[in-house]
């Protein structure tokens, strides 16, 4: 697979991911079981890049506050920027609308990749529980558990996780 077609392929399977009503370890395998013409290499760079864009706190409150809606797509085009340090036009030929491409960026699109270029991910302004990509039901109780350490909790989860082929998670 060409670059522009893995990322296409991710944003499909996280389409699939936040669209049914199944865990995603149930999702994911289901999803590469019909698509058997995708090889290995590929399955785990699209895993790979699966997992990297579950930091959904994170982007989604930069999504927000620019006034975008926290899709699969504007998510990938938020972890290119904030993530992998990407600029608009390194992330413009990927999104090149060609055979099995991801479409042709719109120009929202392009002015919020502009927007956020030369940001990070993390950002003072924001709020504790979303830095450490806490759900909003476990934010209270968690300080009450572990005191001074609960802001470890939540960021052991953040880091890279092994993942096979299929998509099941592996212990680290």
């Amino acid at each position: 697979m060409i670059p522009a077609a893995r990322l296409q392929a991710t944003l499909d399977l996280m389409h699939e991911v936040d669209s049914v009503a199944r865990p995603a370890d149930a999702a994911v395998p289901a999803w590469f079981g019909a698509r058997r013409y995708i090889g290995d290499k590929d399955r785990g760079q699209i895993l790979e890049s699966l997992y990297a864009l579950r930091h959904q706190g994170r982007l989604g409150w930069w999504l927000v506050k620019h006034g975008r809606e926290d899709m699969p797509r504007t998510r990938l085009l938020a972890w290119f920027t904030l993530k992998e340090g990407r600029t608009p036009e390194q992330t413009k030929r990927l999104f090149n609308g060609v055979k099995f491409a991801p479409a042709i960026l719109m120009d929202h699109e392009h002015a919020l990749l502009v927007k956020l270029q030369g940001c990070t991910i993390d950002h003072p302004g924001m709020p504790e529980e979303v830095r450490l990509e806490c759900p909003s039901w476990a934010a209270d109780p968690l300080p009450r558990r572990f005191k001074e350490a609960h802001s470890f909790q939540p960021s052991a989860v953040i880091s890279a996780r092994f993942i096979d082929r299929n998509g099941a998670a592996r212990p680290a």
